[in-house]
């Protein structure tokens, strides 16, 4: 009987050790997930300041570009190409999608190309600033 005990024991020790493997971080796997060059920086940049970030989330119907899950805050960060976010078209959808977002909980925060590209730290301090900001 105690074999059997043993081996029930192991079993659950092992589906333990698998579900934590699976629901571990890793940066990597997150990078994999980037949709586009501005994405990939603003990950990288917000990994390389102790960040957690998160690519294409999903929320209703719509994914998330970049998401931050911190201290109780869920923050959105879209990074918008000019090619893709500059007709009234898809300024319209943007701006249903903030509003499905915010309805959601999550704080949305919005960056050109350019910005990422060229005032890379402009975006990280407003991040910064949303991240401790007290609600």
């Amino acid at each position: 009987m105690s074999y059997i005990y043993i081996f029930v024991l192991l079993i659950l020790v092992f589906i333990i050790f698998s579900l934590r493997k699976q629901n571990r971080y890793i940066f990597e796997n997150e990078l994999k997930k980037s949709e586009s060059p501005i994405e990939t920086m603003m990950l990288n940049a917000l990994h390389e300041h102790d960040f957690k970030p998160y690519a294409q989330i999903p929320c209703k119907s719509y994914r998330i570009d970049v998401a931050l899950y911190y201290k109780g805050k869920k923050i959105a960060i879209e990074c918008d190409g000019k090619q893709f976010h500059s007709s009234p078209e898809q300024k319209e959808h943007d701006r249903i999608k903030d509003s499905v977002l915010k309805k959601e909980r999550w704080i949305v925060l919005r960056f050109t190309g350019s910005e990422i590209y060229s005032h890379m730290d402009d975006c990280l301090r407003m991040i910064n600033s949303v991240v401790h900001r007290k609600r």
